[in-house]
């Protein structure tokens, strides 16, 4: 959303509804209680990296008004979810204007808008969340799989639905453990084009510090809610491979490269879990096909969800081909073969 109107009190309550306070501690403990719900949600998970057309998905299912979601509307409140449903029933009307967001890539949003905001689970869960590396490497207890399990579920049966969407990037860190433990529900990863997408990293990353820049509360906003993908804050993630990224994008030269080699440490890992692992509930897919007029791949994921056929253009393809890139050769081979066998395998 916009930043330009949250008030004192706006910034107050979102520091202690999710920042390290006594109310926010409180309620991640509240939420380890949680009982499992008699009915079953269905959830669907939502990743890829950051500008993967992982929103624009996200949009285009929220359409069908089957699923419930985390929203901008449940803001500060998401670590109760009985809360932040009422208090989404009495928010401004006029709020409601739809306005580009922060990244100014054309993906309007209101306050009624889904988004990723769940990641204030993780970051409770783990004291250390902002001193550790972001990584693969991180096991979670069976317990801690359960209460995110019936928090997402509290959510979705205080919004009235028998599905949920949750969109959340940093979930790739966590997906082997996710597969298997959430073996019959459904996760969605995209891959994009590696140069469009190492493009459209470094034009949001600089948009994105220039706003941090000029209003030192989106930065905090983006620590309380767990987005580091880019901006002053940005962290690279560790997949525990040779070549992973040992600084942030704040301290690197060859900016281009530096996306690039994000997007192969990412994706060639991602090739690996799949290729050995052969998860049944993870479906991939190109950004580029889910762009397609009448796109098969939307097509099939409208089937796993069990939603009517709806092609209203949200998906539209924004790949930024330049020539004469200043990138690194070898990197530039080597994220077009894996993009390759990606493609082969999705």
């Amino acid at each position: 959303m916009t930043f330009s109107n949250y008030s004192s009190l706006d910034q107050h309550l979102h520091k202690q509804f999710l920042g390290n306070s006594e109310i926010s501690n409180f309620l991640y403990e509240r939420i380890k209680k949680y009982k499992k719900p008699k009915d079953n949600v269905q959830k669907i998970f939502i990743c890829g990296l950051a500008r993967a057309g992982t929103t624009a998905l996200l949009n285009q299912l929220y359409l069908s008004n089957q699923f419930a979601s985390l929203k901008y509307s449940h803001m500060p409140f998401i670590l109760n979810p009985r809360l932040a449903n009422i208090y989404s029933k009495f928010i401004n009307k006029k709020k409601l204007e739809s306005i580009e967001r922060l990244h100014k890539d054309g993906i309007k949003i209101s306050i009624e808008s889904p988004e990723c905001l769940d990641e204030p689970f993780w970051i409770k869960e783990n004291p250390l969340y902002f001193s550790q590396p972001l990584s693969v490497k991180r096991k979670y207890k069976n317990k801690t799989l359960i209460d995110y399990d019936n928090f997402l579920s509290r959510h979705a049966i205080f919004q009235k639905k028998k599905k949920i969407l949750i969109k959340n990037n940093n979930n790739l860190l966590r997906l082997p453990q996710l597969c298997k433990y959430f073996k019959d529900d459904l996760f969605i990863v995209l891959f994009r084009d590696p140069i469009s997408h190492a493009l459209s990293l470094d034009k949001t990353h600089q948009r994105i510090c220039e706003a941090q820049k000029n209003d030192p509360f989106i930065l905090e906003y983006m620590n309380l809610i767990g987005h580091r993908e880019f901006g002053l804050n940005q962290k690279p993630f560790f997949y525990e491979i040779k070549d992973d990224q040992k600084e942030s994008i704040i301290n690197t030269k060859e900016k281009l490269d530096f996306w690039l080699k994000s997007w192969i440490n990412l994706y060639s890992w991602l090739l690996e879990y799949v290729t050995s692992k052969k998860p049944n509930n993870l479906f991939l897919t190109s950004y580029e096909e889910l762009c397609k007029t009448n796109s098969t791949k939307l097509e099939n994921i409208f089937t796993l969800t069990q939603l009517k056929k709806d092609f209203r253009i949200i998906l539209k393809n924004k790949n930024n081909i330049k020539l004469n890139l200043k990138v690194d050769q070898n990197l530039f081979d080597l994220s077009k073969l894996i993009y390759s066998k990606l493609y082969d395998l999705n």
